[in-house]
């Protein structure tokens, strides 16, 4: 992959090696100590999205839950990635979902949206071609909601989670 960077008023070619992320993870499905099925809902604390609402006053906002690196690889029945076990993200999910609909979040979760090879060295960082896709992905959302805001009144029990991104 290569970038062209200008540095005072200087090209210069740089040549970035993006490095696979590991596709293949150990087979134990605990999470921070916590065993496959264990109740995580008392472990996530969501109180900060209602305080930063607050703060906002009315400043429209969206949570995004970001992409995760998703293993094809061995043990990707147990594993999403290294981070975390299919049935601890699962239940984050679930969560993150039913509380951002009860306190009427503008939330949008997009997961899953890039495939494992819009990854780089870890199963946190995107490759530019995965930042490329996130940020088209945002850009459609806030499209939708900019068209939406100005033709349509938002009702009072409207949010933002019904507008879907098209992987």
């Amino acid at each position: 992959m290569e970038f062209i960077g200008l540095e005072l008023f200087q090209v210069r070619l740089i040549r970035i090696h993006i490095l696979p992320s590991r596709n293949n993870f150990h087979d134990d499905p605990t999470f921070a100590g916590y065993k496959t099925g264990s109740d995580l809902s008392a472990t996530m604390f969501f109180s900060w999205v209602n305080y930063i609402y607050q703060i906002a006053d009315g400043i429209p906002l969206v949570v995004v839950n970001e992409p995760i690196f998703i293993s094809t690889g061995r043990n990707s029945n147990v594993r999403y990635d290294s981070f975390y076990p299919r049935w601890a993200y699962d239940q984050y999910r679930a969560i993150m979902n039913s509380d951002s609909s009860a306190d009427r979040w503008n939330y949008v979760d997009l997961w899953n949206i890039i495939s494992a090879a819009g990854f780089s060295d870890t199963a946190l960082h995107l490759s530019p071609v995965g930042e490329q896709k996130l940020a088209a992905a945002l850009i459609q959302l806030f499209r939708k909601i900019a068209y939406h805001e100005r033709n349509f009144a938002m009702s009072d029990n409207q949010t933002y989670n019904e507008f879907h991104i098209k992987n």
